[in-house]
């Protein structure tokens, strides 16, 4: 249900629901969520349940504050399937978290190394079940969430779940975040305030271990609570329920202080029930772990003073239901297909008359299969409960009491494969099996619990029956002046770059991938916003102040405040964002602003490293694959602008010696310069300490693919591998050769903007494909924003088309004119021009016009015929000429494109006086 339609809804039903109007007949606000999930806590162990001894007075004024359902149910007894069911919405059998722990290795104890690696990696497999569906925190994200993750969690890191920030690193229970509630509550009020500073919404998940064993409360509970039971064990457990209950009062007493009482949407509920074993620190028979309400049973509770009307449904209610609950709540579509119900529509809730639930092993017999853990399935059914055995699948064994404390008449029931029925209303404490007394009743709640889950019909792999598809990742290379010929796959034989050659080989290669700008910033302006560098005001490498007979035109020294960048926009979708590498987009600082979450090696001067990593290429990697192995369990946008290979050249010690070797072997080249214009350009690839730059880079690339199949990512994660401009050829010592593409970085000519462009992403785009479509880098960030699911609103300007359509092999993209504007004179050698290649050639022509603005003059080429530029064809074609020239001025008006004017005081422009006074070229920046 969309938010209109939850507005209808709530309308409708103000005088039904429970939900009562703000004041003034405003709609409620998008609420705040603090999700409270006590740990391993009986359904009568409250005051406001009838306790007669247990002080809770938190959670009964919470009780009181709220509607609540008394007859609540968690979808299984046992703590991990229970909470992933209360984050994802779904069952364990859908989920398939069905235990706590993996499988045991047999032969191997937990504790030996062998036994560990396997519990490890088991665990691991557990995790990624979680992966295949989506999260509250990952679902509330798109409508401006932060999420925190405290306390209990299974499913490894934080980050995994979908949260944006938590305590859990990835230990079985919890590990950090168990501090919380014993320890400490200030995550949460910190978490709150920055929040509410920030003014976004936000979602908590406060899930102590509380009042779970260790039964440790401070003394004073248990010796009052000695004074109520002759059991010290008992003692101690109510002891931990009133400490559990002291944190919910100190959270609710913190909402009240800071006024977000009435703007916040709490939730209580528990992981599974509890009954205190007298004689020991054990739970008794018939609670967690067991089919009996004992285990199951929960109170639920939803409080939002001023928008939810306080009172008792005795309706069925499931821990199933939390997720529909809260996202309807938080004006979020639900995922189609979720099976619980919005627990604040009374009409649905009504309609709703039965809860489903199944039991299974401690410890899971098959990872992939949960029919081989299943020892229950049952259901509750207005006043009937039924509980039906599962005995083992054909050949298969399972430890069916490892791990429970089961009462002799259950497991005899269960060996026999007999169906327990209890009246619950009547028999609370389920004494008495009915089943032979009401067989119709038997009969009929069990072709409904077939209907629900069958485990003798098989059902779909979850990932491909989830709601919401998973976004692919996103993971873009961006290399800093490398050249479209410098790459194996694309012509070099001499280079030698396997990693990025097997990327190709994998994916697509554009052989006519052109970048934005032929320098460096504008290039990286239109990657990060899609947008033309002309219509951003960034037109030339930051830095950049070469003057001639003209002044240049004037330019933004950074990326402005109020552009909306691509990471902001996949961020607001649900991805989390990370940028590793040159960002040369203005102050470092401004990184977060522009939407990126992580970052690194941001600040630090291209071959300025150490030894062992002169262009940091290393660190970018190893800061990658940790972004990407934190981050697994949740769509990511892993943006690495490579230092790599801009000048100063400088490599390792042992690669270039090896490059060396490898350049004296090499036959001699003549001619090894060409003429450009007032410059050469070098002829011949075969500089050492370049193709030594050019190894470490292949290598950093190989690091991070190689993260993604270590965590299973590469099949829904797109790559892109592409560069900034062209290959350095044309300044003094420039170390490569672009040819037979003409000239290079600096210049509008094919060698200073053809770029390599491979983009592989195996569940869409077929090995070894080639496309020969004109594209830019303008297309690779609108292909981003149009997987990521987050497209510009209406009226919002993206200038690239996206490639969607072309990564199949089948499809196509309406043809269009490419158009690159620098008003600049490069360090290289380029003067201020402008180029249009045109959309619309006919006869097989690729028609390409370069202006250059100092004198006006337009030269036109045919790249299908020439593609070095060497055939200028505007005499031939002046009519071709003005007409494109024509398209690229109207362009330059559109986009508003700033233009160089007249020098009063003409000078070289590659001379001393080519820069402002006190300052030094930089040789072959930008």
């Amino acid at each position: 249900m969309g938010i209109r339609r939850w507005i209808a809804a709530a309308v409708v039903a103000l005088g039904t629901s429970g939900i009562v109007a703000a004041a003034g007949g405003d709609q409620p606000s998008r609420p705040n969520v603090v999700l409270i999930v006590a740990d391993d806590q009986h359904w009568h162990d409250y005051g406001f349940m009838g306790h007669e001894h247990l002080r809770t007075p938190n959670l009964d004024r919470l009780a009181r504050e709220s509607l609540v359902f008394p007859r609540g149910y968690v979808t299984s007894s046992l703590c991990c399937p229970s909470l992933a069911s209360i984050i994802t919405g779904r069952y364990p059998h859908e989920h398939r978290i069905v235990g706590n722990d993996p499988p045991d290795t047999p032969g191997s104890p937990r504790q030996s190394p062998q036994g560990t690696k396997a519990f490890i990696a088991g665990r691991e497999r557990m995790n990624r079940h979680l992966d295949e569906w989506p999260t509250l925190p990952r679902l509330l994200a798109p409508a401006g969430y932060k999420s925190l993750q405290t306390g209990k969690w299974w499913q490894g890191d934080f980050s995994r779940g979908g949260f944006d920030e938590g305590m859990t690193k990835g230990e079985r229970h919890g590990d950090e975040g168990l501090a919380i509630g014993r320890g400490t509550m200030q995550p949460i009020y910190d978490f709150v305030g920055r929040c509410r500073t920030a003014g976004t919404p936000f979602f908590v998940w406060y899930a102590p271990m509380l009042p779970h064993d260790p039964h440790d409360p401070p003394q004073e509970l248990v010796d009052h609570y000695s004074s109520k039971t002759d059991s010290v064990h008992v003692a101690r457990y109510w002891g931990n329920v009133e400490r559990f209950d002291r944190t919910v009062g100190d959270l609710l007493d913190h909402l009240d202080r800071e006024g977000l009482s009435r703007d916040t949407l709490v939730v209580y509920v528990t992981d599974n029930g509890w009954i205190q074993d007298p004689q020991s620190k054990r739970f008794a028979p018939r609670s967690k772990l067991s089919p009996y309400d004992g285990g199951l049973r929960t109170p639920i509770m939803f409080r939002r003073p001023g928008t939810i009307a306080p009172r008792t449904s005795e309706a069925l209610a499931s821990t199933i239901d939390i997720a529909p609950t809260v996202l309807e709540a938080c004006g979020v579509e639900s995922p189609v297909g979720l099976p619980g119900v919005n627990l604040l529509d009374e009409v649905a809730t009504a309609a709703r008359t039965e809860v489903f639930g199944e039991c299974y092993t401690h410890t899971i017999v098959d990872l992939d299969d949960p029919t081989t853990s299943l020892l229950w399935r049952w259901m509750v059914q207005d006043r009937w409960k039924l509980i039906v055995p599962a005995p083992p699948a054909p050949g298969k064994q399972f430890p069916a009491w490892q791990g429970r404390h089961v009462d002799d008449a259950s497991r005899e029931n269960f060996e026999r494969g007999e169906p327990e029925l209890f009246d619950v209303i009547a028999d609370p404490d389920e004494r008495t099996n009915v089943a032979g007394e009401h067989p119709d009743v038997v009969a009929r709640l069990r072709a409904e619990l077939d209907r629900w889950w069958d485990p003798g019909v098989p059902k779909p792999e979850p990932v491909s029956t989830s709601a919401v598809p998973r976004k692919p990742n996103l993971l873009v290379f961006l290399a800093d002046d490398l050249g479209a010929r410098d790459l194996g796959c694309t012509g070099s034989t001499f280079y030698r770059t396997p990693a990025i050659d097997a990327l190709a080989a994998a994916g697509m290669t554009f052989t006519q991938a052109y970048a934005a700008a032929p320098v460096c910033s504008p290039t990286r302006a239109a990657l990060i916003t899609g947008k033309f560098p002309a219509r951003v005001g960034i037109t030339n490498y930051i830095g950049g102040e070469r003057r001639g007979s003209l002044l240049p035109a004037e330019y933004l020294r950074g990326l402005p405040a109020d552009e909306t960048t691509v990471a902001e926009r996949l961020k607001a979708a649900g991805y989390t964002t990370g940028v590793f590498g040159k960002w040369h987009l203005g102050p470092p600082a401004d990184v977060p602003s522009h939407g990126f979450e992580a970052s690194g090696s941001i600040d630090v001067n291209p071959a300025q490293g150490p030894d062992d990593d002169p262009h940091h290429a290393r660190a970018i990697a190893r800061q990658a694959t940790a972004f990407i192995a934190a981050n697994r369990g949740r769509p990511f946008f892993c943006y690495l602008p490579l230092h790599s290979v801009h000048v100063p050249l400088r490599s390792t010690a042992e690669l270039v010696a090896e490059e060396q070797r490898r350049a004296a072997a090499l036959p001699g080249a003549d001619p090894r310069e060409v003429p450009e214009g007032e410059r050469t350009a070098r002829a011949v690839q075969d500089h050492p300490v370049y193709a030594a730059m050019i190894d470490e880079m292949d290598e950093a690339v190989s690091t991070v693919l190689v993260a993604l199949e270590e965590q299973d990512l590469v099949d829904n994660t797109l790559v892109v591998f592409t560069s900034d401009n062209g290959g350095l050829s044309t300044a003094e010592g420039a170390p490569t050769s672009n040819l037979p593409l003409r000239a290079g970085k600096g210049y509008l000519y094919e060698g200073g903007i053809r770029v390599p462009l491979l983009i592989r992403w195996p569940s869409t785009v077929k090995p070894g494909l080639r496309c020969e479509v004109p594209v830019t880098t303008l297309d690779i960030a609108a292909t981003l924003v149009d997987l990521g699911g987050c497209p510009p609103p209406a009226g919002e300007i993206l200038d690239g088309t996206s490639l969607r359509p072309l990564l199949s092999g089948t499809g196509a993209i309406p043809a269009r004119d490419l158009v690159w504007h620098y008003p600049h004179y490069s360090n290289q050698g380029g003067r201020p021009a402008a180029a249009l290649l045109a959309g619309d050639s006919p006869d097989g022509r690729r028609e390409k016009i370069v202006e250059h603005l100092e004198g006006g003059r337009v030269e036109l080429f045919d790249l299908a015929a020439d593609e070095g530029e060497q055939r200028d064809l505007a005499a031939e074609r002046p009519e071709r000429a003005a007409e494109l020239r024509s398209r690229l001025e109207a362009w330059r008006r559109e986009v508003g494109a700033a233009m160089p004017t007249p020098n009063p005081d003409p000078v070289d422009p590659f001379g001393p006086d080519g820069l402002p006074p006190k300052r030094k070229p930089a040789a072959a920046g930008g």
